[in-house]
């Protein structure tokens, strides 16, 4: 591998926990706790290719002094960008999600969504082009917190798996599989990456991504193609660092 050394130890420390389990669960259980090295804060950058624009990206998770999760994803060249974060808790090995917010301007066209999930209640409240109250009765995620549930499933072996998704002014089903291994050529070098596909029906939309083990199960390459449009989307990591 051609990455920085620094790169391995979350992977390691996540392995170690694997071993400990073997003597003694108690000491695991105590020390390490499932997806340790998926909700390892890190800061990256990504190249994205978005209707023929090339935008410089980036993506970073941090966790708070509140105990809080939030992460992060932007992009932005020559007038167009898109911004968006995931505020949320992981606690009984789930992700809780407080907020959503995303904003996006594109070739003029802007586009603001904001999700305030109110657990006490019930309901998520989506402003965006249309205005909302959705149920909480299926535990929902958010258009980027579902990317880390599905990176956390991968890390403990999961191959096919689905989450309930609030998209826009809906709660979608997303759904995905493990199609194989793949050694791919990066700008950190080769990387061993699972190959997983969104499974959808009745859609023109394909969206393939790799993910590396290697790098704590991140996102490395993504693709999207959208037939009816004739449009495609790329993502390729260009740098990361774990904190």
């Amino acid at each position: 591998m051609n990455y920085p050394r620094q790169l391995k130890w979350p992977v390691c420390l996540a392995g170690l926990c694997g071993l400990l389990s073997g003597f003694s669960s108690t000491l695991a259980s105590a020390d390490c706790m499932p997806c340790e090295a998926t909700f390892t804060p890190y800061e990256a950058a990504y190249v994205t290719v978005y209707k023929n624009l090339n935008l410089e990206g980036s993506r970073s998770l941090r966790r708070q002094d509140d105990g809080r999760f939030i992460l992060t994803n932007k992009a932005k060249k020559m007038g167009s960008s898109i911004s968006e974060h995931s505020l949320f808790t992981w606690e009984d090995n789930a992700i809780q999600v407080d907020e959503y917010a995303m904003t996006r301007s594109i070739l003029g066209i802007k586009r603001k969504y904001h999700n305030r999930y109110d657990w006490a209640k019930g309901v998520v409240s989506v402003t965006g082009a249309v205005d909302v109250d959705l149920s909480l009765d299926n535990h929902p995620l958010d258009l980027l917190s579902y990317q880390l549930a599905l990176r956390c499933d991968l890390e403990q072996g999961k191959e096919q798996v689905s989450y309930p998704v609030v998209a826009r002014d809906r709660i979608k089903r997303y759904e995905f599989k493990v199609n194989g291994k793949e050694t791919l050529k990066t700008r950190l070098g080769e990387l061993e990456t699972l190959v997983v596909d969104r499974l959808r029906k009745d859609s023109d939309r394909t969206t393939r991504i790799w993910l590396a083990p290697d790098l704590n199960y991140l996102l490395v390459k993504l693709e999207q193609y959208e037939a009816k449009d004739n449009a495609s989307y790329r993502l390729e990591l260009k740098e990361v660092s774990f904190h």
